[in-house]
């Protein structure tokens, strides 16, 4: 049930417009605490669990029935409800949902010629995993410096309102253009085990395409063309991660002779490190460019 949305009549608990005896259009849902609506878009920070409002608490007029992503219903406290998700398509499609092998439409013309930077979202630029999104400091600049200087993407394995939520919350001047989120279309496990971003499902020059990840399964088999930083869990303790990647994004985007994997061979800002990918039991290992940081330097002394 969204607002706006055609229904048949079944029962007077919604406000609704009279069309013909049977059918009507969806208004509101009188009495729906916080001023939620039918139909808007919720996000439960507690959980990280996106949904639907579909109606008010049935004992508690402190909450509201929220249907969740994975189907099932439950009553939301209103007052855990981290985001509201409103007008959230103010960027180009997100994802191609078709049998088309691509993830995402053809480059627009205004990105062409540009490198192409995909960020992970969970760990790698923000955590969210116990309440309150913590972002690491520094995000909102590095994107406002890509700006019409690269193309930006993100790519997380979280569920698709909660991507865009974080996504717009984090980038307020709309600097990302694509959004990949959860889906089956390449949330899969390889023969390994290993659930991997495949840089060349987005459709984009390769020798230009960056990942920015915190995960080595993910970076699995695009070593040339990624790069790994340290877990990010909200810690308030200083972390240079950012700013250190700001500066050699800068410097990516400044170059215009280098394909990426040329500049991170060449970088003073990574090294290059065997990291484990998969299940412990797989004994698998990968090459990775790993972002260099203040911590990193001093763990090495």
């Amino acid at each position: 049930i969204t607002e706006g949305g055609w229904v048949k009549k079944s029962s007077t608990n919604h406000s609704w417009k009279p069309m013909g005896t049977e059918a009507g259009i969806v208004l509101r849902e009188p009495g729906i605490p916080g001023g939620f609506k039918v139909g808007q878009q919720v996000l439960e920070g507690s959980n990280n669990r996106c949904g639907l409002v579909i109606g008010k608490g049935i004992n508690n007029d402190n909450k509201v029935l929220v249907k969740f992503e994975n189907g099932d219903e439950d009553e939301v406290d209103i007052n855990g409800i981290e985001l509201t998700i409103t007008k959230l398509r103010q960027r180009a499609p997100t994802m191609v949902w078709s049998d088309n092998e691509k993830l995402i439409p053809p480059q627009q013309p205004q990105h062409q010629g540009l490198p192409v930077i995909v960020f992970d979202l969970d760990e790698t630029l923000i955590y969210a995993r116990e309440g309150p999104l913590h972002a690491r400091s520094g995000v909102r600049e590095m994107f406002s410096m890509l700006k019409d200087k690269a193309e930006v993407i993100v790519w997380t394995a979280g569920m698709r309102c909660y991507a865009q939520a974080v996504v717009k919350l984090i980038d307020p001047d709309g600097v990302v253009s694509h959004c990949i989120y959860r889906h089956p279309k390449w949330h899969k496990s390889t023969a390994n085990n290993i659930i991997k971003k495949d840089l060349s499902s987005l459709g984009r020059p390769l020798e230009h395409t960056l990942l920015v990840e915190n995960t080595s399964d993910s970076i699995y088999e695009n070593e040339h063309n990624s790069i790994l930083l340290s877990d990010y869990t909200g810690s308030e303790q200083s972390d240079d991660t950012i700013p250190k990647l700001f500066k050699l994004l800068r410097d990516l985007v400044n170059t215009t002779s280098k394909t990426v994997p040329s500049f991170l061979s060449s970088s003073q800002l990574v090294r290059l490190s065997e990291v484990p990918v998969g299940p412990p039991s797989s004994n698998l290992k990968t090459w990775a460019h790993i972002l260099i940081t203040d911590t990193d330097e001093s763990s090495q002394q």
